[in-house]
């Protein structure tokens, strides 16, 4: 079995995510910044250029020359982060009446508006407008080299954001799935608890829904548990009580064989041993039939014809049905099938017809049968004995249960504990009801909806 932890895998799962997010988002973030910032500078651009139309030509001609001052200082300096812009003026007619130093060799273009040109190899960005007069034309230039290593800084300065603050939701995952697995570690302290001696439901204050069928299933199975337990500890107390009796029996008539002076008495002594004996055998048996039907998992394939089985255990026990005088009649449907284990069914039907004849009256009768109709099978065992009350009929499946009508009567109270769960693991139904006549005892077992297989 391989261990793994939630939190790590869902950790990873999310910072995976996370990171092909990010991957994409770096690019485009950084794409989109160098547009939004070429735009930016455009907009500047164009904004510089409304001023100057402004100035007259006097005013110009300064700003040339403390534009070639400025060019001067900042080229000593070394100073590169502002962007190089150049400028012309121009007449109508296409005369130049005074440029900035380094401005490029450009001819007069009388078109308005952006541009990108490419003079003696170098890239410009330019922008001309013409003065509110109409006048002269200001043609604005910036390098484009310039230009893109300023909006490269700018929009990888963006990126590198991203970059920094990638560690904050990565924290924020793992605390967050901390805090949502949460519930479930108070879960597992629960059930670390549990044991044979404390098997009561788990319920924390808070369920995830995503659990709520996990610990459902756990509390079913809880339950299951504790009611496996009890019924454990009642049948081993039931079968110490009963094993008890017999036992006592044994002793007290070998201790008479074994002090008798008189044969006959001892030979009576030891028939009572073996009376006793098989009397133990035959709840032995049952006690191992009920562990064997307890604990197997049964899975049946092969149809069985009940009515079969039923005419066979008719046959089987009816000399047993004559010492007391009872007849029975028996009604079985042939092909009446329906998956199972032939060894098992022929176990329900003698402890059904066994039970007819221990209980019925003698020189009774006993009806027995089985009938098929589409998806539905009945099988029926009646008597016309003295029957039970009709409040003891719910307590009949339970395991040493012995009816206060029949106390001269030997049993363990078995029989019909075998019968329910030779019933049960072959999906069927059990119900009791008034036997022949109106007396007696009638049992019924219902089988619908036939299956290939059951489990």
């Amino acid at each position: 079995m391989k261990y793994f932890s939630i939190r790590r895998r869902l950790t990873l799962l999310m910072l995976g995510s996370i990171f092909l997010a990010w991957s994409a988002m770096l690019p485009l973030s950084f794409f989109s910044a160098r547009n939004e910032i070429n735009q930016l500078i455009d907009v500047q651009l164009e904004q510089s250029a409304q001023t100057i139309t402004l100035l007259d030509l006097h005013k110009l001609r300064v700003l040339a020359d403390s534009t070639e001052k400025a060019d001067s200082v900042n080229d000593k300096d070394g100073d590169n982060d502002r962007l190089n812009m150049q400028f012309q003026v121009w007449t109508r007619s296409g005369e130049l009446l005074t440029h900035s130093p380094g401005s490029p060799d450009f001819a007069y273009a009388p078109k308005d508006g952006f541009s990108t040109i490419t003079i003696n190899t170098k890239h410009w960005r330019t922008y001309a407008r013409h003065d509110p007069k109409g006048k002269y034309q200001i043609r604005l230039f910036e390098s484009v080299k310039s230009r893109e290593s300023l909006i490269n800084r700018d929009a990888w300065h963006i990126a590198q954001f991203l970059l920094v603050v990638l560690p904050l939701p990565l924290l924020l995952v793992w605390l967050s799935i901390g805090k949502g697995l949460a519930p479930l570690r108070v879960i597992s302290d629960m059930l670390s608890i549990r044991n044979a001696k404390n098997l009561d439901p788990v319920i924390p204050e808070t369920v995830p829904i995503e659990a709520k069928q996990l610990l459902d299933s756990i509390n079913h199975l809880l339950e299951g548990l504790e009611q496996s337990l009890l019924r454990e500890r009642a049948f081993t107390s039931d079968a110490a009580h009963e094993l008890r009796n017999p036992l006592a029996a044994i002793k007290v008539q070998a201790e008479v064989a074994l002090v008798s002076e008189d044969s006959a008495q001892r030979e009576q002594a030891i028939k009572q041993v073996i009376t006793g004996v098989n009397r133990l055998s035959r709840l032995m048996h049952q006690l191992l039939m009920l562990a064997r039907l307890d604990q197997a998992t049964w899975s049946f394939t092969k149809p069985v014809d009940l009515g079969n089985i039923v005419v066979e255990c008719a046959g089987g026990l009816a000399d047993q049905a004559l010492t007391r005088g009872i007849s029975m009649e028996v009604k079985a449907q042939p092909e009446s099938y329906w998956p199972g284990e032939a060894s098992l069914l022929v176990t329900m039907i003698e402890n059904l017809v066994d039970n007819s004849i221990k209980y019925g009256k003698e020189n009774g009768r006993i009806r027995l049968g089985v009938i098929s109709r589409k998806n539905l099978i009945l099988l029926w065992v009646e008597d016309d004995g003295p029957g039970i009350l009709p409040n003891e009929q719910e307590r009949l499946l339970d395991r040493f249960y012995r009816s206060d009508n029949h106390p001269d009567v030997e049993g363990s109270g078995l029989g019909l504990s075998i019968v329910n769960k030779i019933v049960e693991i072959h999906g069927g139904k059990i119900r009791f009801g008034q036997g022949i006549n109106g007396f007696g005892l009638k049992v019924e077992i219902l089988f619908e909806h036939f299956h290939p297989v059951l489990t």
